[in-house]
């Protein structure tokens, strides 16, 4: 297993621990989350997209 940063990412998304723990637990609204709580900075067009599709799963599968 190889651990640390990755030296060309295709996305770099950046909260705190607090901001994404509240979000998971429906104290923030994804909007909100998103305007006001986070910044992604997208390197490759497109993997944006692939980016809300994997947290959208884990948020739904938090939620289940």
């Amino acid at each position: 297993m190889i651990c640390g940063a990755c030296p060309s990412p295709d996305l770099v998304f950046s909260t705190s621990y607090a901001d994404l723990l509240a979000f998971s637990e429906g104290e923030i609204e994804p909007n909100d989350f998103a305007r006001n709580h986070s910044h992604l900075e997208i390197v490759t067009p497109g993997k944006e997209i692939e980016f809300m599709t994997l947290m959208s799963g884990i948020i739904e599968l938090l939620n289940s």
